[in-house]
């Protein structure tokens, strides 16, 4: 399974472990099928997330709201920061110039494509 929402029960050392302690509700994904990467799903008890790709749910969502969120989220944010793929400057919370380079998002009308619009209204200072 990819999707999952549930809590964090232990945590790294790196800083941006910070932002997640122990207890956080929060929601994501996985992606079992990565060869390099063979044993970790959301099919089970425990799983192993990088914290840079999880978010806090909010407590008025269920799990089912809040596990349903997760591709869109995981795939967007990878596409938009990985160093090989698009490598946008900037993060939502700290938004880059306006002067960044134009960004095509073939197949908006998506769920993924309507959440990549999204994401990336929030990455641009206005």
């Amino acid at each position: 399974g990819c999707d999952f929402c549930g809590l964090v029960v232990e945590t790294g050392s790196q800083k941006y472990y910070e932002s997640m302690p122990t207890g956080t509700r929060v929601c994501g994904a996985l992606f079992p099928y990565s060869p390099g990467n063979l044993d970790n799903g959301s099919f089970s008890q425990f799983l192993l997330a990088d914290a840079r790709l999880l978010i806090k749910v909010p407590d008025n969502w269920t799990d089912f709201e809040a596990a349903s969120l997760g591709v869109s989220w995981s795939t967007i944010s990878l596409a938009i920061s990985d160093p090989s793929a698009l490598n946008l400057a900037g993060l939502p919370t700290k938004p880059a110039h306006a002067s960044m380079e134009p960004v095509l998002v073939y197949g908006g009308g998506t769920a993924s494509g309507t959440f990549a619009c999204q994401m990336l209204k929030l990455y641009v200072k206005k």
